[in-house]
């Protein structure tokens, strides 16, 4: 960001010496004798331009910041008699080539008369007011562009802090879930239950280091699901036919980490019958630039409940997946009396 400001500076600076360079080029260019270029017409016209340089240097250090600050009373008092005295200042040319002791030729020697020089303070004082507004307009033009690029900034890191707040969600929910697996494990199986621990440190261990990296992929959330899913068969009857496949061959991709564990997580929580069998179907494929998940199981005694029960998990999931992929992705949830399946279908 330092960098951006130090380049946006530098690019002022070349503006405005541009700027002086095409005026100076000017003068010289349209300046000509028989004899060449008429330097002392130049050295004339280039007294004339001091004053506004020392209006633009002015308005640029001191002014400008009025303006800024939307004190419009206090730049402008400041200014009309700036652009007033600049207009006299300019008028007086001629009278300091002659205070240098320089002869002017009677080609540059007008009737000075009050009238004259009251005629040019005007003149001068249009363009004065002109250099003003070309000064204002561009450095209005670069903080606006510093204003812009800091509200993307601002979007950003907020949008950052949302997604930030969205995925940890995931984290305590998931957590619950499983220490209450390990609880009722303990009263009849303590080896099983030592077993889960370490699986289930396993996947703190990617919840904790791993997914707060860039290179977070598609393969890590397999090995990641895989593992959840090992986890969880602990804690379900053999009547349960839980199905899990993805591609065995892919060149591997970033992946923004836990798109999928809320669904497969809801499937487990309200999509095993108790009494009976039941299912839980997890699919993987790739089609093209696209990555297409889905998840169906089957329904539970829970019945329209199922949903609202889930509402607060599947919101946080669109929410995420609109704030990463915006209107790019597509997500359907289908619900029919025995069956709750998800697809969804984001860009890689």
């Amino acid at each position: 960001m330092n960098e951006n400001k130090h380049i946006k500076r530098f690019s002022k600076k070349i503006a405005y010496s541009i700027l002086a360079i095409v005026i100076v080029s000017c003068v010289i260019i349209l300046s000509p004798n028989n004899k060449g270029t008429d330097w002392l017409r130049v050295l004339s016209e280039l007294l004339r331009l001091v004053p506004f340089f020392l209006l633009l240097i002015i308005n640029h250090v001191l002014l400008f910041r009025l303006l800024q600050q939307k004190e419009y009373i206090k730049y402008f008092s400041a200014c009309i008699p700036l652009i007033a005295f600049v207009g006299f200042l300019s008028s007086l040319h001629l009278i300091s080539l002659k205070a240098l002791g320089i002869n002017l030729p009677p080609n540059l020697l007008p009737k000075m008369d009050a009238m004259w020089f009251l005629n040019k303070t005007f003149n001068y004082s249009i363009v004065a007011i002109l250099i003003l507004g070309f000064d204002n307009a561009i450095n209005m033009y670069f903080k606006w562009i510093e204003e812009l690029e800091r509200n993307n900034n601002l979007e950003s890191e907020n949008l950052k802090n949302e997604l930030s707040v969205l995925r940890n969600q995931t984290s305590p929910h998931f957590l619950m879930n499983t220490l209450n697996n390990i609880h009722a494990l303990i009263d009849y199986d303590k080896e099983l239950a030592k077993g889960t621990v370490i699986k289930l440190s396993k996947l703190l261990r990617v919840i904790l280091y791993e997914s707060e990296t860039e290179h977070y992929t598609f393969q890590k959330e397999i090995t990641f699901i895989s593992d959840y899913l090992e986890l969880m068969k602990i804690r379900v009857h053999n009547q349960v036919d839980v199905d899990f496949s993805f591609p065995k061959h892919f060149n591997d991709f970033k992946l923004p980490p836990f798109l999928f564990i809320n669904f497969i997580e809801n499937a487990f929580k309200h999509g095993i019958i108790l009494t009976g069998k039941s299912y839980i179907n997890i699919n993987f494929t790739i089609d093209g630039n696209y990555l297409c998940f889905s998840v169906a199981n089957s329904r539970s005694e829970l019945g329209d409940e199922h949903i609202s029960n889930t509402s607060i998990g599947i919101t946080n999931s669109k929410r995420r997946l609109t704030l990463l992929y915006n209107n790019s992705y597509q997500l359907n949830i289908k619900e029919s009396q025995h069956e709750f399946e998800v697809t969804l279908k984001i860009p890689i």
